[in-house]
C-alpha cells in the first residue's frame, strides 16, 4: 500500500509539474503567466505608440489653484498642512502653481499619507474646479447630498491600509481593497489608482493610473484581451500586464527604451487624441 501511495503521489507531482510547464510560470499578479509570444493587442499598442511623435514623451507640470484647495479643505489643519506641502514642491506659473510628477514624488517621499493622497488629487485634477470637493467628500470633511458618506478617521484609515498594502503586497492587491472594504465616496478608479501610483516604496506589481484616456485607448485596441468589468480587481490586474507587455515589445521590437510609466503616458496621450 505504501508504495503504491508513493507511486500515486509521484504520479501527481509530475503532472502538477507538466500543467505548469503547459500553462505558464507564476505570476506576480497572482495565478499564473502565460508562456506565450506578444499578444497581438500588445503588439498594436506598441506599434501605435512608436509611430506617433512624441508619444513616450514626459508628461509635463500641471498647472493648479492652491487658493482652491485652502477653501474646501480648511476644516482640517492637517489637510491645510498636506496642501501646503505640494505648495513647497510646485513652481509658479502666473496667477496659479504648476507641479510635475516628480514634484508629486517628492512630496510622498516623506512619508506622509494625507500629503500622498492630496499631492496626487492635487496633480490629478490640475484646474478642475471640483477636483477640491471631491477631495473633500472622499476625506470625510464635507458630506454630499446623495450617496456614500465617510468621516475624517475612517478615511484617514483607509488611506493609511491602502498604503500599506501597496507598500507590502503590491499595488493590484491595494487596488482590490480600495474597491470594496476601504472604497471612499467620489473616489473613482481614476484617482484612487492615481493615489496608488505615488505611495513610496511599493513592491511588485507596481501600480499605474488607470482613467478614462488610458481605457479609451485599452479598449480600441486591446478589448479582447482585458476582461471587460472597468473598475473591477481583474480589469486592473489585465491592465498591468499588457502595459509590461507593452514595454518588452516596444524594447525588444523596436529598440526603444521605456518604463511601464512611459507606457502609461503614452495611452493618457493617445487616449486625448482620440
Amino acid at each position: 500500500m505504501e508504495e503504491a501511495h508513493f507511486a500515486l503521489t509521484l504520479w501527481l507531482s509530475e503532472l502538477r509539474t507538466c500543467e505548469m510547464v503547459a500553462q505558464g510560470t507564476p505570476s506576480r499578479y497572482g495565478g499564473v503567466d502565460q508562456m506565450t509570444e506578444s499578444s497581438p493587442e500588445a503588439n498594436a499598442i506598441a506599434r501605435l505608440i512608436v509611430e506617433t511623435p512624441d508619444a513616450l514623451a514626459a508628461q509635463g507640470t500641471i498647472e493648479w489653484y492652491p487658493n482652491t484647495w485652502r477653501k474646501w479643505l480648511h476644516d482640517s489643519d492637517k489637510a491645510i498642512s498636506a496642501v501646503e506641502a505640494v505648495v513647497a514642491e510646485s513652481e509658479s506659473a502666473g496667477n496659479h502653481l504648476a507641479i510635475d510628477r516628480d514634484g508629486v514624488r517628492r512630496v510622498a517621499s516623506k512619508g506622509d499619507v494625507l500629503s500622498t493622497f492630496i499631492g496626487s488629487q492635487v496633480w490629478g485634477h490640475g484646474t478642475n474646479g471640483n477636483g477640491a470637493w471631491r477631495a473633500s467628500v472622499a476625506l470625510g470633511l464635507h458630506k454630499p447630498k446623495r450617496g456614500r458618506k465617510t468621516d475624517w478617521d475612517t478615511s484617514v484609515n483607509y488611506l493609511s491600509e491602502a498604503l500599506r498594502l501597496c507598500q507590502t503586497e503590491g499595488g493590484v492587491r491595494a487596488y482590490e481593497y480600495m474597491v470594496n472594504e476601504g472604497k471612499l465616496p467620489w473616489l473613482g478608479t481614476a484617482f484612487l489608482t492615481k493615489y496608488l501610483f505615488f505611495v513610496p516604496g511599493t513592491c511588485d506589481p507596481k501600480p499605474l493610473v488607470l482613467d478614462d484616456l488610458v481605457r479609451r485607448v485599452i479598449d480600441e485596441h486591446a478589448g479582447n484581451r482585458l476582461s471587460r468589468r472597468f473598475g473591477w480587481t481583474d480589469y486592473f490586474r489585465d491592465y498591468l500586464r499588457l502595459v509590461d507587455d507593452v514595454v518588452r515589445v516596444v524594447s525588444e521590437e523596436y529598440g526603444r527604451t521605456c518604463s511601464p510609466e512611459d507606457v502609461e503616458v503614452a495611452l493618457f496621450r493617445l487616449g486625448k487624441s482620440m
